[in-house]
């Protein structure tokens, strides 16, 4: 603030500084990017596996920290990243490193750190449980959030179950700019953020669920695992 240091209310960044006052910033940026120095807390999930905490360098690979969690690079379709405030990344993941330079570049971010693996599951059903999570859980103060949630989640659900149409997609679209920043919070953003990505990162499964409702596995039973709502149609 005024151009000081500025003491943030975030553990994380609160448990960082008894070791810059014991060690001094110059050994806390030994580790990580110019732009994005130290460490941070990843949580992964997905891949049938139990949810793993790593804390790994700003930087590091997103390819080397799913393979740590043990998740096989050929099964990866994508992923949820920061949480459910920075949308979906399609396999190009793989290839990506892990700072907030690089992911702000790409239109995400890390969020709390949180990185969920798509393999088996299906994006589209991913997105649809997440809008239906701001749909169900938004504070309901601002009309532009609790309608514009609301919507989005019913598109992407009736995209999920294909029955939607090309007009639905078209609005889904629409929606996913026009409604970002209209929100007292995040929470609206966040929720363009998941129809935005969904379209721009997988739109060969938009369009296969457009057609006949069927997942790139070419399933059109839909199973989508923690952090995400189960669902099993």
């Amino acid at each position: 603030v005024g151009g000081l240091p500025t003491l943030v209310s975030n553990v994380e960044t609160l448990a960082n500084l008894p070791f810059v006052h014991r060690h001094g910033a110059a050994a806390y940026r030994e580790v990580g990017t110019d732009a994005s120095p130290g460490t941070f807390l990843a949580t992964v999930t997905g891949g049938g596996r139990a949810a793993g905490l790593y804390e790994v360098p700003l930087g590091v690979s997103a390819a080397e920290l799913i393979a740590w969690h043990g998740i096989e690079a050929d099964s990866v379709h994508g992923a949820l990243m920061g949480g459910y405030f920075a949308g979906l990344l399609d396999r190009r993941v793989l290839d990506i490193t892990l700072d907030y330079e690089t992911l702000r570049g790409l239109g995400s971010g890390l969020g709390c750190g949180a990185v969920s693996v798509l393999t088996d599951e299906s994006p589209v059903a991913v997105a649809a449980s997440v809008l239906a999570y701001f749909d169900r859980e938004n504070a309901g103060q601002c009309g532009s959030c609790f309608n514009g949630t609301a919507a989005m989640a019913a598109a992407a659900v009736a995209l999920r179950d294909g029955v939607a149409t090309a007009d639905d997609v078209e609005r889904l679209e629409r929606w996913s700019v026009v409604l970002r920043g209209r929100g007292a919070c995040a929470t609206l953003d966040a929720a363009t953020n998941i129809a935005a990505s969904l379209l721009a990162q997988f739109p060969d499964d938009v369009a296969r669920h457009l057609a006949d409702g069927r997942t790139h596995s070419g399933a059109t039973e839909f199973t989508t695992h923690r952090p995400f709502e189960v669902e099993s149609l």
